[in-house]
């Protein structure tokens, strides 16, 4: 279950490019029109009718006037898709800054296609320019159907009204006619139009019986992505979730003077993404603690997501009725095995033990399910009550396959096996958040809103320190360079964890994210690493810890919803890719023939 929704969240992530393809502002689109547009009334006025050729005062006229025309026509296109679910000003800008991209390169191809081929083509000119017009008009049609939601029938007439009205305010009205005339000209056009409408009506049933409508999906996603707006992603996801009982553990460190410190492990997943449901579930649970609390990433994955905020209030009501499992006064001191890229951390508290799993530097997806269930069943065997085990997830990878999965469970069994001898001593322990220290503007968007943390244990008087940051992964090598320079300052640093936060997505990289050291400088997270280190020794008092338990019964996403994503994603995916070859073909025909 668990490694099929990674696979299909993998998949997903393999699409993520595709977001990026627009510009990344709508001020980039503003320019990239203008550009492209004045380009084009230039060519056309110049070389395809002629009657600008050397007239500057002709080619300002008509430039002037036809963006003024552009730009009227924009804000009728914003007018026309009102009421559709990404009818914002900044994306009809961004559709303009394709289309007349798209225009100005058909007419440039057009006119050179002549020379290397040795014809006249003079005479061919303006039926390039009609090609261009009707290929821009049918891919306004796709993005007013796919991306914004309209209805075929308004697609198609929004997508053609701009377009055709334009045509008179860049060129003498007497050479309009002329754009027409040619019946091949106009035959390849009304065919990229066809292919477009078709385009558009068999991509949104692509995900069919399984998902209704592929581009209800994608305009969720776009709100969410682009408009903090995850309110129809919920809805979606909710809808296809499906209720399961999902475990908490809550390691509360008892101190005198403060209200105490507790390490939180969910199963649950932090996701899926910005803005929808749990994607920033570890802030959520920091401050239901009072933000004295670490969240660490238990073994889940994407298929654990809680789709919509209801569901997340109703997990966060469930852990009021926690129960108790056991109390603890003393502790081993931290065991560490490694086993090439595997290291295995852990500490023993009587027949309770914690392991925090580490594929660092090479990094690794979220760890299987099934690692978990077969070190249960070998901590039982060799006398331990209960495994808190934990994803350190600090270096970013890919799923493991059988023999790292086999690799890490026999150095997580080896680190049990020392924790079962280990020897235990009464402990203190001291805490610190990034609240605690001055930090000023250090950190950028690669840190999640709980900031870092510290929990520092005195065991055998000697210092061990867990390090802990609320981003998504780290920065692959960053935890072995804070480890080495913390370690050289005298400060044991056991481990570093992230809470794999996914409130910092969203971001137009590869991964959709900024890992832990992408944007923050490394020095400024190793000196705020060395304060808090500072802060939770001085901090630190006699303690003991007392171990809780919540049974949740809520809604999660599920790896069937997942699958089903993907597979509407793969069969979209080859369904455009045919298109763009038979549009390839088209357009190359169309250039060689008229």
């Amino acid at each position: 279950m668990y490694s099929q929704a990674e696979d299909s969240v993998s998949n997903i992530h393999k699409r993520w490019a595709l977001t990026k393809l627009n510009p990344s502002t709508s001020k980039a689109s503003f320019v990239i029109t203008c550009c492209a547009f004045t380009a084009l009334v230039v060519l056309t006025n110049a070389y395809v009718t002629g009657v600008g050729f050397d007239n500057y005062h002709y080619l300002i006229y008509y430039v002037v006037v036809g963006n003024v025309a552009l730009f009227a026509l924009t804000y009728l296109d914003y007018t026309l898709l009102k009421g559709t679910s990404l009818s914002k000003l900044s994306k009809i800008f961004h559709v303009s800054a394709f289309s007349y991209l798209i225009w100005l390169l058909t007419l440039i191809i057009g006119m050179l296609v002549p020379n290397l081929i040795g014809s006249n083509g003079n005479a061919a000119n303006t039926s390039y320019l009609l090609e261009g017009l009707l290929f821009v008009a049918g891919f306004r049609i796709c993005m007013f159907k796919s991306v914004f939601g309209a209805t075929l029938v308004r697609a198609i007439l929004v997508g053609l009204i701009a377009p055709f009205t334009i045509l008179f305010f860049f060129m003498p009205l007497q050479f309009i006619p002329e754009v027409f005339s040619n019946p091949v000209a106009l035959g390849y056009g009304l065919a990229i139009v066809a292919m477009g409408i078709s385009w558009a009506i068999l991509a949104d049933r692509a995900g069919r019986p399984e998902i209704k409508s592929t581009f209800e999906v994608l305009q969720a996603f776009l709100a969410a992505w682009t408009e903090k707006d995850g309110t129809r992603f919920e809805r979606i996801a909710e809808e296809k979730a499906d209720e399961k009982p999902v475990s908490t553990f809550m390691m509360k460190f008892s101190l005198n003077k403060t209200n105490g410190y507790s390490l939180v492990i969910p199963e649950v997943h932090p996701g899926p993404f910005l803005s929808v449901g749990g994607s920033n579930l570890p802030y959520v649970l920091y401050n239901a603690f009072s933000g004295r609390a670490m969240v660490l990433h238990g073994v889940s994955d994407h298929a654990l997501n809680i789709p919509s905020k209801k569901e997340v209030d109703r997990y966060l009501t469930s852990l009021k009725s926690a129960k108790k499992l056991s109390s603890h006064s003393r502790c081993s001191r931290p065991v560490r095995v490694e086993d090439g890229h595997c290291s295995v951390t852990g500490i023993r508290f009587d027949r309770v033990c914690m392991l925090i799993l580490s594929m660092s530097p090479k990094g690794m997806e979220d760890v299987p399910y099934s690692v978990l269930s077969q070190l249960n069943h070998y901590s039982k065997k060799i006398g331990f009550d209960s495994l808190l085990l934990i994803d350190s997830h600090n270096a970013m990878g890919v799923s493991l396959d059988a023999p790292q999965t086999d690799q890490l469970l026999r150095t997580a069994e080896h680190c049990l096996d020392k924790l079962v001898a280990a020897v235990e001593y009464p402990f203190r322990a001291g805490y610190a958040n990034i609240k605690d220290i001055p930090v000023g503007a250090a950190f950028q968007d690669d840190l999640g809103e709980s900031g870092l943390a510290v929990l520092a244990l005195c065991i055998d008087n000697k210092w061990s320190l867990l390090g802990w940051a609320d981003s998504n992964n780290m920065k692959n090598g960053l935890r072995e360079k804070l480890l080495k320079k913390l370690e050289s300052q005298e400060h044991h640093m056991v481990e570093i964890c992230t809470s794999d936060t996914h409130s910092t997505s969203g971001k137009r990289t590869r991964n959709g994210y900024f890992a832990l050291g992408e944007l923050s400088k490394e020095d400024s997270i190793v000196e705020a690493f060395q304060a808090l280190s500072h802060q939770a020794m001085e901090s630190a008092e006699s303690s003991s810890l007392e171990l809780y338990s919540a049974i949740s019964s809520i809604k999660v996403m599920g790896a069937k919803q997942l699958d089903d994503y993907s597979s509407a994603l793969d069969r979209s995916m080859r369904l455009t890719k045919i298109f763009l070859c038979a549009l390839a073909v088209t357009f190359v025909s169309m250039t060689l023939l008229t």
